[in-house]
């Protein structure tokens, strides 16, 4: 089309030169051969309609079913139809090889020459192929063509055969060691994508995919780490994507490391008597907890508790306590103790507070007191009188129109 549009212009230019007047006969000749061209290709286009070329995937050793759809059913059933199922998997040339061909509802030819035909099977009502007993070289390019009233449809399938995903990787660590994790599948086909995440978010990691003697295509995705505290209990996912399919497995790191981060909670300056406080720590192993009045020392035989009641006897003063906590890492003793100091408060007090709080007087209406008794009778009897006004209102002014109705008749 540019081509055209430059001789064009070129011949609508004053010609001088016999050159040039070759030039444009030639062109003149060169655009309709062109127009005739595209002439044809749009009318080959308007006849074929090409379908999309869609991803599929499924699992070694299990079954995977392609469909064969119509982009007008009605037109099948009232027109000559013809389908054929072939594959460019087995074909050791360019040209596909038949896997099978449907004629009109009533012919169907399977093609028992195709290597993998025994695990072909196709579906005569809406001629979906199902392959059986997937492998890995049963990946590949299916294409499906139904023909009908003049018309073709396409469909074109890239199928992809993937093996068990696997997630392997030390996950029993101490503190500072260094681990590398895992994510391997072997496939036939496009290769899937690799992804590993922690506690669902991306992480960066090392493409190990390689084409091996033994396994032939294998994905592998390799994430090198070093073993914090912060890891223990924490969740390593790879995710596969692979066309239509996704799979994950997982990891759960259990990292041992020395006790730390003790606190107090809830953390205050002021506690009235008989509240609760507690004391918690990290660590793995789980840290014991002791906590005590920090001038009494903790004897042997006293109980190991990590909370307790603000008791009577330490009201009015002020009290500092002591959290211990402790665990054995690598064999060995550790023990971390911190201190809080505050003041008691009386327990009527702060009872008395609270009392306050739930009875005192709330906020008149029109002069009115509002709360339970007769308070609560007056409300209720002023909201049910507003609502029956209107009523009595309407009521009125019904009765007054029947009677100037009864006066006029009368």
């Amino acid at each position: 089309m540019v081509v055209a549009g430059f001789l064009s212009g070129v011949c609508q230019r004053d010609v001088r030169s016999a050159a040039r007047r070759v030039l444009c006969e030639n062109g003149e000749t060169e655009m309709e051969t062109m127009k005739s061209l595209v002439t044809f290709v749009f009318l080959a286009m308007a006849l074929t309609d090409v379908g999309h070329s869609v991803e599929k995937s499924g699992l070694v050793g299990q079954s995977v079913k392609l469909p064969c759809p119509s982009r007008d059913a009605l037109q099948d059933q009232q027109q000559p139809l013809t389908v054929n199922w072939t594959d460019r998997v087995y074909a050791s040339t360019s040209e596909p090889i038949l896997i099978f061909r449907g004629e009109n509802r009533t012919t169907f030819t399977k093609n028992d020459a195709h290597p993998n035909a025994g695990n072909f099977q196709v579906d005569r009502n809406n001629f979906a192929l199902k392959i059986s007993r997937l492998s890995y070289e049963s990946a590949g390019e299916y294409s499906c063509v139904r023909e009908s009233g003049g018309r073709t449809f396409e469909n074109h399938y890239y199928l992809t055969v993937y093996g068990g995903l696997n997630c392997s990787g030390e996950t029993q660590l101490e503190e500072g060691q260094g681990t590398n994790l895992t994510c391997r599948v072997k496939y036939g086909g496009k290769r899937p994508g690799l992804e590993w995440l922690r506690e669902g978010r991306g992480v960066a990691s090392l493409d190990r995919s390689e084409l091996t003697e033994e396994w032939g295509p294998v994905g592998e995705q390799e994430l090198q780490l070093r073993a914090t505290h912060d890891m223990d209990a924490v969740e390593y996912s790879c995710r596969m994507n692979i066309s239509d399919t996704s799979d994950t497995c997982r990891l759960r790191f259990n990292v041992t490391y020395s006790v730390r981060d003790v606190e107090f909670f809830p953390k205050k300056k002021e506690y009235f008597v008989g509240e609760e406080i507690f004391c918690g720590a990290r660590g793995n192993p789980l840290p014991e907890i002791s906590l005590v009045p920090a001038t009494v020392d903790e004897l042997p035989g006293d109980r190991v508790k990590s909370h307790l009641i603000i008791p009577k006897m330490w009201e009015g003063s002020e009290v500092t306590l002591a959290c211990t906590a402790n665990n054995t890492y690598r064999g060995r003793l550790t023990s971390v103790r911190e201190l809080i100091t505050f003041q008691v408060i009386a327990a009527t007090t702060t009872a008395a507070a609270t009392t306050t709080m739930k009875t005192a007087p709330k906020p008149t209406e029109a002069g009115k007191p509002v709360g339970g008794g007769n308070g609560a009778a007056e409300r209720t009897l002023s909201t049910r009188t507003a609502t029956l006004l209107p009523l009595v209102a309407m009521l009125s002014a019904v009765v007054g129109l029947m009677d100037d109705t009864f006066s006029l008749r009368c």
